[in-house]
C-alpha cells in the first residue's frame, strides 16, 4: 500500500510554485538592466535631437543628405542611391521628402545640376548659418539624416553604401501610427 504524502510537503511545493513568479518579478525589478532589448534602428540616434530652422513641409518625414561642398560624382551617386531608397518605399514615398542640405556660404548650384535633382524629386535646401555651424561641427561630409515632420534630426548614417539600413529605419518610422492631433498641418 502507498504511503500518502504528508500535507506539509504538498503545501510547501504549492507555496514555492505560487511565490516563485513574484520573487522573480521583484528580482527583475531590482535589476532592470537585464531586460534591455537590442536596438532596432540601424542609424545612430541623435540625443538630443536637433531641430532645423525654416521648416518647409510639416506633414512629411525628411531624408536629408548633408554634403556642403560642390556635388561631384560621389555626391550624385549617393543622391541617386537615396532617391532609390525613397522609391523603394512604394506608396509611402509620398510621405518622405528627400533634400540635399547645403551650407549657407557654399557656392551656388548650376542649372544643369538643379534640373537633374528636380527629375529625381530631390530638393535643394540652403541652411541658416546656425544650422550650418551645427552640422559642420557635428559631422563631416557625406552624412544622411532622418528628420521627423517637425524637422527634428533624429537618426544619422555615416555609411550611405548601406542604404538598406536607411530603408529599414524609414519603413519602420512610417509604419508607426501617429495619433490625431499630434502631427501638425
Amino acid at each position: 500500500m502507498k504511503q500518502p504524502k504528508p500535507p506539509a510537503l504538498i503545501f510547501i511545493l504549492l507555496a514555492i510554485l505560487f511565490c516563485l513568479p513574484g520573487i522573480a518579478a521583484y528580482w527583475v525589478f531590482l535589476h532592470p538592466e537585464w531586460l534591455t532589448a537590442a536596438k532596432t534602428n540601424k542609424g545612430k540616434l541623435l540625443d538630443p535631437p536637433y531641430q532645423l530652422s525654416n521648416m518647409d513641409d510639416r506633414n512629411k518625414w525628411h531624408l536629408y543628405y548633408w554634403y556642403p561642398g560642390q556635388c561631384d560624382e560621389k555626391c550624385l551617386s549617393n543622391l541617386d542611391r537615396l532617391a532609390r531608397v525613397r522609391l523603394a518605399l512604394g506608396r509611402k514615398l509620398y510621405e518622405v521628402d528627400l533634400q540635399w542640405l547645403r551650407a549657407n556660404n557654399s557656392d551656388p548650384v548650376d542649372a544643369k545640376l538643379r534640373s537633374e535633382l528636380a527629375q529625381q524629386d530631390i530638393r535643394l535646401r540652403v541652411l541658416s548659418s546656425k544650422d550650418s555651424e551645427y552640422l559642420l561641427a557635428n559631422s563631416n561630409n557625406n552624412w544622411v539624416y532622418i528628420a521627423n515632420p517637425d524637422d527634428f534630426l533624429i537618426l544619422k548614417y555615416t555609411n550611405i553604401e548601406r542604404s538598406m539600413d536607411i530603408y529599414k529605419d524609414l519603413k519602420h518610422l512610417l509604419s508607426i501610427p501617429v495619433p490625431k492631433g499630434e502631427r501638425h498641418a
